[in-house]
């Protein structure tokens, strides 16, 4: 029989499948968001360090590569590696303080290194951290989250304000009021409110998307 008897436990809604029309638009809309706040890590990361735009998309491009390589690596699983569960892996925003302060001191190839000495230090040391997780409650994760967004509120004005602080439009009206136009719009989906945001900031000239390429080879190596 298909039907579930009455002493069965009922299906919890997030086990449920959805209609095709909604699984699209629910994923299409978890790409978007995933895309801009992976984007975003390394964008704040070069505007901190002052990259120049072949650094930046260059540093963008490897971002993205390997954000795909970590989601196949979680979805799939290899061995003992892998949560095996449909999420996508993006970039976090933890160790931007670090980063930046590593690279105004050493240098990128100095950030490079620090970055993988870190992700193997990270998988030597997780059998071992999984264990201490009780020690770390809600208010101490919390307090951390607080202090990395308070130390990443500078870079976050500049970009409202328009990016260059050199340029002669920096901080004017237009450029505050479709930051906090965008920003104050989340009553709708993402895929949604982008295009006319987008459409909006046109005939300001923010959308121009000349002498931009939009494909490139990821160089691993």
């Amino acid at each position: 029989m298909d039907q579930m008897s009455p002493d069965s436990p009922a299906l919890n809604p997030v086990d449920r499948m959805l209609p095709w029309r909604a699984l699209f638009f629910y994923g299409w809309q978890h790409v978007l968001v995933m895309y801009a706040g992976t984007v975003t890590v390394p964008l704040i990361f070069g505007a901190a360090m002052g990259l120049s735009s072949r650094q930046l998309v260059a540093l963008i491009n490897a971002d993205l590569f390997t954000c795909g390589l970590a989601t196949l690596l979680q979805s799939v699983g290899v061995w003992r590696f892998g949560a095996r569960l449909p999420l996508v892996q993006g970039c976090s925003f933890i160790c931007l303080p670090a980063m930046i302060l590593i690279g105004k001191q050493s240098g990128l190839a100095t950030v490079y290194g620090a970055v993988i000495g870190c992700g193997l230090l990270t998988i030597l040391i997780a059998p071992i951290f999984s264990r201490l997780l009780r020690f770390f409650p809600p208010a101490v994760i919390g307090s951390v989250i607080v202090c990395i967004g308070l130390s990443l509120m500078p870079t976050a004005a500049i970009w409202l304000a328009g990016g260059n602080p050199q340029d002669a439009d920096f901080g004017s009206v237009i450029n505050l009021g479709l930051g906090l136009g965008d920003d104050l719009d989340h009553s709708r989906a993402v895929w949604v409110r982008s295009r006319p945001c987008l459409q909006l900031e046109r005939p300001f000239g923010h959308a121009d998307r000349n002498g931009h390429s939009h494909f490139a080879r990821p160089r691993p190596f």
